[in-house]
C-alpha cells in the first residue's frame, strides 16, 4: 500500500511503501512520513533535541510494529475462520467480534486479542465440529454459536495458560539447575549405587534359586 509522506511528497504523491519502507505514523497528527523525514520534522519544525527526537521515534517505531502485529493477527484469525466455515463472514460477524476485541461485548470484561481468539478456536476445533455435528444449524448460525461458546469458554482458557506458563516457568528452573550441574552429578551418583548394588554378590539370590 502506498501512503504519503507529509514531509517530502509533494501534493498527489505517495511515496511510502508500507511493506517496503522504513515509515512512522505520528499519532497526533495521523499522518505518516518516512522514518528520516520524520526526525527532520521534529528537528526543523517542531525545534527537538536529538535525545527527544530519539525518544519520540523509538515511541513510534514501537507503536507501528504494535499496529502490523495487530492487523497481522487479525488477517490470520479471520482467514482462518473463513477457512474453517468455507464461507465469507458477514459483517454483524465482524461487528461482533470487534466488540470482544475491545472489551465492549457484555459477555467479556476485559478486551481480547485476534492472537487469543484464533488459539482458543484452534484448541476447541474439535469440540466445536462435534456440537456441529449434532445439531442442525445454517453456516451463519453455526458461526455465532461457536463464538458464544468460545467466550463461554475465556476463563478456562486463561487458567490452562496461566497453569502453562507455570509449568514453563517450573521447566526453565529445572534446566538451570542442570547446567549448573547439580541434578547431572546427582543422577550419575544414583547410577554408580545402582551399578554398584547390582554388581554385588548376594547369597540369598543362590538360596532362593535352590528352593525353586
Amino acid at each position: 500500500m502506498k501512503l504519503k509522506c507529509n514531509y517530502c511528497d509533494p501534493k498527489n504523491v505517495k511515496s511510502i511503501d508500507s511493506e517496503t519502507d522504513d515509515f512512522i505514523r505520528d499519532n497526533d497528527t495521523k499522518k505518516y512520513y518516512h522514518t528520516d523525514c520524520y526526525m527532520l520534522h521534529l528537528k526543523t519544525r517542531k525545534r527537538l533535541t536529538d535525545e527527544e527526537i530519539e525518544t519520540r521515534v523509538s515511541e513510534r517505531v514501537a507503536y507501528r510494529e504494535q499496529e502490523i502485529r495487530e492487523m497481522i493477527d487479525k488477517n490470520n484469525f479471520f482467514q482462518w475462520l473463513m477457512n474453517y466455515y468455507d464461507a465469507a463472514l458477514p459483517s454483524y460477524f465482524y461487528m461482533k467480534v470487534q466488540s470482544i476485541r475491545t472489551g465492549k461485548h457484555e459477555l467479556v470484561k476485559d478486551p481480547v486479542n485476534y492472537e487469543t481468539l484464533l488459539d482458543i478456536y484452534q484448541h476447541m476445533e474439535s469440540y466445536l465440529n462435534k456440537i456441529a455435528a449434532k445439531k442442525q444449524m445454517s453456516v451463519s448460525s453455526r458461526m455465532n454459536y461457536d463464538l458464544a461458546v468460545v467466550i463461554g469458554n475465556m476463563g478456562d482458557y486463561r487458567r490452562y495458560k496461566a497453569k502453562q506458563l507455570t509449568a514453563n516457568v517450573e521447566a526453565m528452573e529445572i534446566e538451570t539447575r542442570l547446567e549448573d550441574g547439580k541434578i547431572v552429578q546427582e543422577i550419575h551418583r544414583q547410577r554408580r549405587e545402582k551399578n554398584k548394588r547390582a554388581n554385588e554378590f548376594d547369597i540369598t539370590d543362590v538360596m532362593d534359586e535352590l528352593l525353586l
